[in-house]
């Protein structure tokens, strides 16, 4: 959900569920971004992540995105340090707002199995993402990807749905 503070400023919140697997445990996510706009064509977030089922380890992230597609990133984590994370992503914009997508992520990331069994790992990820605007309030986004080779990792798709206030 995207919400305007002011003509800078705007803000987005984001929920999760991850589904339990045989290795993986259910999981519940809550994300908060605050984005403002700088000069030459720049953005820059700061934002915030809670994990459910473990409390005591949230993520704080802080990203800068140009109009290149360039995306910088740290994510922390108390127990592990921190850990930095690129992205670069192609988009072509059709119509006035809709876009469609590649991306190529790198970077490390944590990943939570339920203590003791938590790692800090490389991570690499391909994917098609999109944005297409049903209404002028409505949207639908999608991403879909495929990470590097990893027990634990599974090719996915995601969806959302976006309401412009």
């Amino acid at each position: 959900m995207l919400y305007p503070l002011t003509e800078n400023w705007g803000s987005s919140l984001e929920a999760g569920v991850t589904q339990d697997t045989q290795f993986t445990p259910r999981r519940y996510s809550l994300f908060g971004q605050l984005h403002t706009t700088l000069s030459a064509g720049r953005e820059l977030s700061l934002g915030l992540k809670y994990i459910y089922d473990y409390p005591q380890a949230p993520f704080f992230g802080l990203s800068s995105e140009s109009a290149a597609g360039i995306t910088n990133g740290l994510a922390l984590a108390p127990r592990f340090g921190g850990g930095a994370g690129y992205q670069l992503q192609l988009s072509y914009l059709y119509g006035v707002r809709n876009t469609v997508g590649l991306a190529y992520a790198s970077g490390r990331e944590l990943e939570y199995f339920g203590s003791p069994y938590d790692a800090l790992a490389d991570t690499r990820q391909f994917m098609l993402t999109g944005q297409h605007w049903l209404s002028p309030n409505w949207a639908l986004n999608y991403d879909v990807y495929s990470p590097d080779s990893n027990l634990f990792r599974r090719q996915g798709l995601r969806l959302g749905l976006r309401y412009r206030f």
